[in-house]
């Protein structure tokens, strides 16, 4: 008998093991065949299925052989099924419970993949620097140390740029020299953040380590060596980049007669002129920037190269400035006596003056030489920085001519009020010509600014100097321009997927809709019969997602079908009430009319039915944006969360390459004075797809490439409504009247455009018209400043400055400063002030 019980005991757990195994068979085919319908059929809810039940399987034996690869199709299931906070957990215990696996680096990868698609870039870059150390022998951890490099640069981690460097360095510097050498390059940008000394430290350090890098590398580094060693040098920041300080008083809008010198004066010329002090340089240092923006030239000229011709303008702008500086310290000279008498004096005095004169002229003519020839470089932004200096050359010589001391026997004795006026008048009378040639320069410079579309601190100073020396013929002031607009996206939710499950009459319209699928707009010839057929096949079937077709189609059609698309959703809406697609394609033609609480509800109650609506998400983000921007404290805090929450998520969503999620975020980033985060989430987006949206952000990003996106923007098929008001305000900013009132008349009316237009009319001389604008703007929106300042530029620069009848320009000086009093900014009451006393010296 006791045989016989061990015998049935044996048995039964026999039949008991036999059970597991066919339990765990059935869900391992179940796992298996739920996979290849996944794949089939593209859909997210079997690859959910296929995801739980490779979970399933492995929670059934965890400790099972391959194990880690039911767990690893798990999360690759979930992951393609869009369910990404059950992916995660996935690999994270593949990656903890078996780090011996084959399939823990792809498992690694991978989660730092959907870190990286969900623009969640920091948590990202920790993975991949895992990634990189753990497996440094498979052929992408080069690359992904890169990127996680790039992405601590943008971040600001500096200590974690700098010792990912360095390990990248150690692992491929001898591979690879020429990736190497780039690497460390690019931890300039970091020590450029901390000081002066590091910066320099570790340029030097480069150039030693790397001695045969590619040119363009050597050149940069040592220009950036001799920049930084050049700015030390200078004990004082100084002035539109040299080591002079400029003043001025105030300039007022007319042209004031310069007050007569008397012998009470000790100098001759007007407060207001432009009066300048050489600061000291250190010696030493100045000697060891001007070796290295030698050997900067020399590194060039041995082998030009268009990628080089920046640095080499760049090298020889410095060299040029020596000079200038020079120029500019050769003062007018003091102690002078011409006393007829004073025989020794009066010859000594002459010589000092005349040894003036002589020094200023041969250094200005070295220094025009310099920077003429750095125009023939053809490098546009030092080009205008060489054309503002050629407009400073005159300038300074001309204010040194005309504050020049008088001398103690001119201001004393008999005639001494003639004397004075007659020897300041002689000093001006030479000054004349200079400062003709220095309207001339800055006039040119401006001029080539315009044409070479540039904006920056040398166009600036041009505007400036001309300005001050011609008020009545160049405002003083410049027009308040709107902030330029960024694009704010919106977006229709994704078709209804290619399958072969389909019905056949709605797979056929469903893949010629495909056919034409894409951000841009279908023509009409292929759009609106597509549209009807789908209404056809939706009368027919009853069939929600065939009503949601023909909406989306409507949608997409070039000429304006959003009534059509309407009403198809909502056709789809009686048939199935909650057919999530449809409730949030209704909530992007809301925001498109300007509905903006309707879309907030269409998108928030779509999302309630269908968490995965990518264009819910995107809309809902984009809202919180709008709000963002003139949100304070706490609130600014939550809408942040909520923008990233929504653009994380839209980002992780979508299918196929989409930049708009990343624009959002950048845009968060930019709004948050993070522009290095903005580029690099700028250059992300710009990766996937050139949308108009990116090259608005590039945009706001930068004054140099600024036009030449948004013009490249304007000519693409994928237009959204401020590109034009955009590009129009970057052609205002840099004169160009004519090119902006053409892109205005293309513009969306609104505040922002009205006042843009007063500007292009005042810039072609149309002053009532610009008056007619910002009076409109003003009464659309009183409480803002632009339309108020720039009435009062329009009166004060435009109108009383260049009246000839003294009563017409006191009533003009009088409405500009009612316009600027209204502005109510702090530099508007300055400006009011001083119309107040321009027009009391009429």
């Amino acid at each position: 008998m006791r045989i016989g019980v061990v015998l049935a005991i044996g048995l039964l757990a026999s039949v008991a093991r036999a059970d597991v195994s066919q339990d765990k068979l059935t869900l391992k085919l179940t796992a298996e065949q739920l996979e290849k319908d996944a794949h089939a059929t593209k859909a997210d809810d079997k690859y959910v299925q296929c995801g739980g039940a490779y979970t399933d399987l492995f929670n059934f034996d965890p400790k099972a052989a391959g194990a880690e690869g039911w767990l690893y199709n798990a999360g690759v299931c979930f992951q393609e099924g869009r369910s990404f906070g059950a992916a995660i957990p996935m690999y994270e215990r593949l990656d903890k419970d078996f780090p011996s696996s084959r399939l823990r680096s792809k498992a690694i990868a991978r989660l730092a993949n959907l870190y990286d698609r969900l623009a969640m870039f920091p948590q990202a870059a920790v993975l991949l620097e895992r990634y990189a150390k753990q497996y440094a022998g498979e052929k992408d951890a080069k690359d992904a140390l890169s990127e996680a490099v790039a992405i601590r640069k943008a971040y600001g981690d500096d200590a974690k740029t700098i010792e990912d460097t360095r390990y990248f360095l150690k692992l491929y510097g001898a591979k690879d020299p020429k990736t190497a050498a780039e690497a460390m390059y690019g931890m300039t940008e970091v020590y450029r953040r901390k000081s002066a000394a590091e910066l320099e430290a570790h340029l030097r350090e480069f150039l030693r380590q790397f001695p045969r890098a590619e040119r363009d590398l050597r050149v940069r580094a040592t220009l950036e060596l001799a920049e930084s060693v050049w700015k030390r040098s200078c004990a004082v920041p100084g002035s539109d980049g040299l080591c002079l300080k400029f003043e001025r008083g105030r300039v007022l809008p007319i042209a004031q007669k310069p007050p007569k010198a008397t012998p009470m004066s000790t100098r001759c010329g007007p407060p207001t002129s432009l009066t300048l002090a050489v600061l000291p340089r250190d010696n030493k240092l100045v000697d060891e920037a001007t070796k290295l923006l030698h050997q900067t030239v020399k590194l060039v000229e041995q082998s030009p190269a268009a990628t080089t011709q920046y640095f080499h303008a760049r090298a020889k702008l410095l060299l040029a400035d020596q000079t200038l500086e020079a120029y500019a310290a050769v003062r007018f000279p003091t102690g002078l006596d011409f006393s007829p008498e004073r025989t020794r004096a009066k010859e000594a005095s002459l010589k000092k003056f005349n040894d003036f004169v002589q020094t200023r002229t041969k250094l200005g003519a070295d220094a025009q030489r310099e920077y003429t020839a750095i125009l023939s470089l053809k490098d546009a932004s030092t080009a205008i920085a060489a054309t503002q200096r050629l407009g400073f050359l005159p300038h300074s010589f001309a204010t040194e001519l005309e504050h020049g001391e008088i001398p103690k026997d001119v201001r004393t004795g008999e005639f001494a009020k003639e004397k004075v006026e007659a020897f300041c008048d002689k000093l001006l009378e030479t000054a004349e010509p200079l400062f003709k040639q220095a309207i001339t320069g800055y006039d040119v410079c401006l001029a080539k600014s315009s044409q070479l579309g540039i904006r920056d601190a040398s166009t600036r100073a041009c505007a400036r100097e001309r300005a001050a020396l011609g008020p009545t013929t160049s405002p003083l002031t410049t027009e308040r321009l709107p902030e330029a607009p960024l694009a704010l996206p919106v977006f229709d939710e994704e078709p209804v997927r290619r399958s072969a499950s389909l019905p056949v009459p709605f797979r056929e319209a469903v893949e010629q809709f495909w056919a034409v699928y894409g951000p841009t707009p279908i023509p009409n010839d292929k759009c609106l019969p597509l549209a009807v057929k789908f209404e056809g096949i939706a009368k027919q079937t009853k069939s929600a997602d065939a009503w949601f077709m023909a909406g989306l189609t409507y949608g997409r059609c070039q000429r304006e079908a959003t009534a059509k698309a309407k009403a198809a959703y909502e056709a789809a809406l009686v048939i199935d009430p909650k057919h999530g697609t449809s409730i949030s394609n209704l909530g992007e033609i809301a925001m498109r009319a300007g509905n903006l609480d309707v879309a907030k509800a269409r998108w928030t109650a779509a999302l309630l039915i269908d968490e995965k609506l990518f264009a819910a998400h995107l809309g809902l983000a984009t809202l919180a944006l709008r709000d963002y921007r003139t949100a304070t404290a706490p609130n600014r805090g939550k809408l942040a969360q909520k923008i990233e929450l929504h653009a994380k998520t839209a980002a992780g969503l979508a299918r196929g390459d989409n930049a708009l999620p990343y624009v959002q975020l950048g845009i968060l980033a930019m709004l948050d004075g993070k522009p290095a985060v903005a580029k690099y989430l700028a250059d992300r987006a710009d990766k996937l797809d050139t949308a108009p949206h990116t090259q608005l952000l590039y945009a706001a990003l930068s004054e140099t490439e600024g036009v030449s996106r948004l013009e490249r923007a304007s000519t693409a098929t994928w237009q959204v409504p401020e590109i034009r008001l955009a590009l129009a305000l970057h052609q205002l900013a840099l004169g160009r009247y004519d090119e902006a009132t053409k892109s205005l008349a293309q513009a969306t009316p609104s505040y922002e455009v009205l006042i843009a237009r007063g500007v292009a009319a005042r810039g072609l001389g149309k002053l009532a018209d610009a008056e007619a604008r910002y009076l409109e703007a003003s009464k659309l929106d009183p409480a803002r400043a632009e339309a108020h300042f720039n009435l009062g530029v329009l009166f004060k620069d435009h109108v009383a400055a260049r009246a000839t009848d003294p009563a017409a320009a006191k009533t003009a000086f009088k409405k500009a400063a009612d316009a600027f009093r209204r502005a109510n900014t702090p530099e508007a009451k300055l400006w009011a002030d001083d119309c107040d006393r321009a027009a009391t010296l009429l």
